[in-house]
């Protein structure tokens, strides 16, 4: 909460008192602050339906490649994407990331994971046609790096979180599976120059070619079976949707997914791979290779579909 007064948060209209500081009741206007990077937004989601029952009225202000996106979770009675606000439209304003303090939340178990799911005719036609090019290989999504200034924040530019595309060439079982980039920004042309190139699906023009934005990723990712990602905002993405989402964690990650255990308490459907080695990807790769061997026997059989040899 101390955030704002260090400069790591933009600040609150000075005009409209913190719901925090007193302003609850049930008929309040309240204007919602997105304030912090896209996957402490994603988290946050968790706490607007308890928020909703406390207010009459929920406007969210937030990042124009968010916009589509959380107007699709129909969990707010606006969204504006502009920087120009009215405050007295509004009883008072709070911060979006706040809400575990304002709600006396501090347990996974008193809150369910946010499970979103947005109508498929809000989809683009060739998003709708997403799917496996073969019968026998699932549609596997991947990303692996993050927003680098928010990455090295602390690190002093180093990238503690991000790896770079020819280390996921270590998942040899990614050979058997249909590909998906949806890394967006200068790391996205990366997976071209890798040997999993081949196994990027027809669509994968189409996605590099529209603007990035939260709802067309979304909308892509409901249409996989499995994502493997790096610890981004991606991976909050994939736990918000329900998709089975396997997240490539530092020695020492963020806070969301603790520092030990394969399982996390917010997002029921997110396995977890660790380094044990710091700043050695390959510790966290290999038991992955391993686990995708495994899921990937276990969605041949589910379907029917005999084993194939390695390729």
């Amino acid at each position: 909460e101390a955030r704002s007064a260090v400069g790591m948060s933009r600040s609150l209209t000075a005009s409209m008192p913190r719901w925090l500081d007193g302003q609850r009741n049930s008929r309040a206007r309240l204007l919602l602050l997105a304030d912090q990077g896209f996957g402490d937004l994603l988290f946050s989601l968790r706490f607007v339906p308890l928020l909703r029952q406390q207010v009459g009225f929920l406007q969210l202000a937030c990042p124009p490649g968010l916009g589509r996106f959380m107007e699709q979770t129909q969990l707010f009675d606006v969204v504006q994407t502009s920087d120009v606000l009215r405050p007295a439209a509004f009883d008072c304003c709070e911060y979006l990331t706040s809400l575990p303090v304002l709600l006396g939340i501090d347990s996974p178990d008193q809150v369910p994971p946010p499970i979103l799911n947005f109508a498929s005719e809000s989809c683009a036609d060739w998003i709708m046609a997403l799917s496996s090019s073969r019968n026998d290989a699932p549609l596997v999504a991947l990303n692996w790096q993050g927003g680098k200034a928010a990455e090295s924040i602390y690190s002093g530019g180093i990238r503690e979180r991000s790896f770079p595309a020819e280390a996921l060439e270590q998942v040899r079982s990614l050979q058997r599976c249909d590909l998906l980039s949806v890394q967006v920004g200068e790391a996205a042309q990366e997976i071209q120059g890798t040997s999993l190139a081949p196994r990027l699906v027809p669509q994968q023009g189409r996605f590099d070619a529209t603007p990035a934005n939260f709802f067309t990723t979304a909308s892509v990712l409901m249409r996989c079976d499995l994502l493997i990602t790096n610890d981004t905002s991606v991976a909050h993405l994939g736990g918000c949707l329900g998709l089975p989402t396997w997240v490539v964690l530092r020695k020492h990650p963020s806070w969301h997914w603790g520092d030990a255990g394969e399982w996390s308490p917010w997002y029921p459907s997110l396995r977890c791979f660790r380094q044990s080695i710091p700043f050695d990807w390959s510790s966290a790769l290999r038991p992955l290779d391993q686990a995708l061997a495994f899921w990937l026997s276990d969605w041949r059989r589910r379907r029917g579909i005999p084993e194939s040899p390695d390729p």
